[in-house]
This record gives structure tokens, C-alpha cells and sequence, in this order.
């Protein structure tokens, strides 16, 4: 029998995040932002502490909601790491970020895995370097088609309709006796 289901109504917040399951802890942190700051001050500072990656952002999530300071310190911390764990706080300093913090999100540029979350950052940055960051990117075949969408989004630019897309032909394929392979022959008997 799930525990959390037990305890008197009220209480159900505090169980859940002192069970150190990171699911349970994740929706009590969630579920604090609808709570004053000082009643979950501790929750939060607890979950910014957290090894466990989900909670971590959901602390910074909420904590950001409530307007707790350690909570933007922890996010732009963790966008600076340039670990997979950073993307998902690339998109926090885009749009929430001064154009200093968000020095981290073309720095992860150059982080072939964080490439695509910074890409979507510099979507939502919105201004003039972010979109020639973009078309910086459309040079890559890797990053062409991300870039080419955050572009989209700065610019309002339809990449059909303005026709700024580059048409996608698929290779033919050699015909099966062409192919220089030809039929296996059968093994001798």
C-alpha cells in the first residue's frame, strides 16, 4: 500500500518529499509553488542540494515560480557545466537570462551534445546575434535544419513560403544488377 496515501491531508506534501523518492519528491516540489515561499524555503534549498537531476529542476522550476534567489544562482550554474544536464537549463537563461548569462548558451554551441538545447535557446533569446548564430548554423548539414527553425522563430520568416529552404532530394538508388555486387553464386556441391 503506497505510504503517501495515509498520512492526514496537509501532511501529504511533506511525506512525499521526505520519502527520497525522487518521483514523489518531484511532485511535492512541483505541487509547492502554489504554497507561500517561506512554507517550502527549505524544500527547495533541499531539492537545489539534490544528486538526483529531476529534482534538482524542479526545485529550480519552483523556485524560480517563487521568485527564491538560489534557484536562478543553481540554474545558471548548471547551464555553465556543459554536461547533458545543462540543456534544460539553457532554455531558463534564454528567457529569463541578461545578455551576460546567456554568454553560456553560445558557448554550448561548440558542445556537440548540448547543441540542440542551445540551438533552442538562441530561438528564444530573439535578437539580432542569436539569429546570426542561426545562420551560422545552416551552414552545418548537422545543424542546419534546427538552426534554420530557431531562425524561424526570431525572424517570423517562413522558410517555405520565403523560400529560404533548400530542397531535400533523396539519392537514387543503383538498380540491383547495377550495384556492383551482383547474385551470390551458390556454393559448389
Amino acid at each position: 500500500v503506497d505510504e503517501s496515501r495515509r498520512v492526514a491531508p496537509g501532511d501529504e506534501m511533506a511525506t512525499a518529499f521526505q520519502s527520497n523518492v525522487p518521483g514523489l519528491q518531484v511532485d511535492a516540489i512541483r505541487a509547492a509553488r502554489l504554497l507561500p515561499p517561506e512554507s517550502v524555503g527549505r524544500w527547495i534549498t533541499a531539492g537545489l542540494n539534490s544528486d538526483d537531476e529531476g529534482v534538482r529542476y524542479a526545485a529550480v522550476e519552483t523556485g524560480l515560480a517563487l521568485r527564491i534567489e538560489q534557484a536562478w544562482k543553481t540554474a545558471s550554474l548548471m547551464a555553465t557545466q556543459h554536461t547533458p544536464a545543462a540543456g534544460r537549463y539553457l532554455k531558463l537563461l534564454a528567457l529569463f537570462g541578461t545578455p551576460e548569462e546567456q554568454e553560456a548558451i553560445y558557448a554550448a554551441l561548440r558542445v556537440p551534445e548540448l547543441q540542440a538545447s542551445a540551438i533552442w535557446a538562441l530561438g528564444h533569446i530573439g535578437n539580432v546575434r542569436a539569429a546570426d548564430a542561426c545562420v551560422s548554423g545552416m551552414q552545418h548539414e548537422a545543424t542546419a535544419r534546427a538552426c534554420g527553425e530557431a531562425y524561424c522563430w526570431i525572424t517570423g520568416a517562413d522558410l517555405e513560403r520565403d523560400t529560404l529552404s533548400v530542397k531535400e532530394t533523396p539519392e537514387d538508388a543503383p538498380a540491383f544488377e547495377d550495384d556492383g555486387r551482383g547474385v551470390a553464386e551458390a556454393p559448389p556441391r
